[in-house]
């Protein structure tokens, strides 16, 4: 019979060896997101909230090096020559549901690992702060509960993208509705 100090031996060896045999995570290579949360969902205009969505990359290859600001509309089409999307320097589109408007972030670079470059992680961007504006039912021009609104509150959703440094862009995922304070 084995004595206990030898069962506990065996029982770590055996741990160990069960470790070595894990592999690293393998993901493809085009990013993929997930929403997760929003740190504030009822708002005025000036408010800011967080943004809270996960991702997984294969080859880890996010975030850029030159981060140059180059002129770009964050209103135009995604084909259009003049688009955000076009910019190779931003990596984070936040897309509002009612214009189709772009808050545009960078992720910082992120150097390959290895002899792995799959990462995952989370990533939380900082929205509104005085960029929120209320949309009336007859459209723009934006109003807020300075500007005397026809509205008592605005309901946006925003759409979140990622690209990585080859182009590839991830999938596409919503927040929940922000809803925004329109007058007093």
């Amino acid at each position: 019979m084995m004595s206990n100090t030898s069962k506990i031996t065996v029982f770590i060896l055996a741990i160990l060896f069960l470790n070595a045999c894990v592999s690293p995570p393998t993901y493809p290579p085009k990013p993929k997101i997930e929403f997760v949360s929003i740190t504030k969902s009822n708002v005025i205009p000036s408010d800011t909230f967080s943004i809270i969505f996960s991702f997984q990359d294969g080859d880890g290859d996010l975030g850029f090096e030159n981060r140059d600001t180059a002129f770009c509309d964050l209103c135009e089409p995604i084909e259009s020559p003049t688009s955000c999307y076009n910019n190779e320097t931003f990596s984070v589109f936040l897309k509002d549901s009612r214009t189709n408007c772009l808050t545009t972030y960078n992720l910082p670079f992120v150097p390959p690992n290895g002899s792995t470059n799959a990462i995952s992680g989370r990533i939380t961007v900082v929205a509104g702060g005085g960029g929120l504006c209320c949309l009336p039912p007859s459209g723009f021009p934006c109003c807020d509960i300075n500007s005397g609104c026809d509205i008592a509150t605005d309901s946006i959703i925003y759409s979140i993208q990622i690209r990585d440094r080859l182009g590839n862009y991830s999938n596409e995922v919503q927040t929940i509705p922000v809803v925004v304070k329109c007058r007093n």
